[in-house]
């Protein structure tokens, strides 16, 4: 039988295979150094995909008014509060017994639409259809954009603006009613 000694250099390094507590606050110390620094940037990412969101969500209900027109027959309008957060897809003139769907939305809290310079939908209604507006929904203040049958709508700007005064221009064009998105921009504060 042979024996190891005690004091063998070999022995002691394999008993020591662990880390020291030390080294362990160390290595947690460097990774929270690290994810204060990658954490603002993750937050711009969050922040630009959620803002993405919101104005592809608009998008898609100004696209899905135009189609409803087209599909139905009937016109179709958009409206949304100035400076607020709610929007709506409904038939521009309600008939007795119509059963056409309506969509209604909100933006998140931290969103709100706000009407461009050189907006002018609220006084072109009549014009595009013919029709009178005398609608209870014409004379509030809410801004509307109407999409025809035959795919035209009225000539519109309109953007969605966040908390941090970033705003994305969404532009339906008349002739098509084929609706864009912009690039997000920051508004000058004056």
């Amino acid at each position: 039988m042979r024996r190891v000694a005690a004091n063998n250099p070999m022995n002691r390094r394999r008993s020591q295979r662990g880390y020291t507590l030390l080294e362990l606050l160390l290595v947690l110390g460097i990774l929270l150094v690290l994810a204060g620094l990658a954490f603002p940037g993750v937050m711009r990412i969050y922040g630009r995909h959620q803002f993405q969101t919101v104005v592809e969500d608009v998008r898609a209900h100004l696209a899905a008014s135009r189609l409803r027109a087209i599909d139905t027959g009937v016109v179709y309008q958009f409206s949304y509060e100035p400076n607020g957060q709610r929007f709506s897809v409904t038939p521009f003139e309600a008939a007795e017994g119509n059963s056409l769907p309506t969509l209604e939305g909100t933006l998140p809290e931290s969103f709100r639409f706000e009407t461009t310079d050189n907006d002018q939908t609220s006084s072109t209604p009549q014009s595009i259809t013919g029709a009178s507006t005398t609608d209870a929904s014409t004379m509030s203040n809410e801004v509307i954009i109407l999409f025809v049958p035959d795919g035209s709508a009225t000539e519109a700007a309109l953007d969605v603006v966040d908390e941090e005064n970033r705003f994305v221009r969404l532009s339906v064009r008349g002739l098509t009613g084929a609706v864009t998105v912009g690039g997000v921009q920051q508004r000058s504060s004056l």
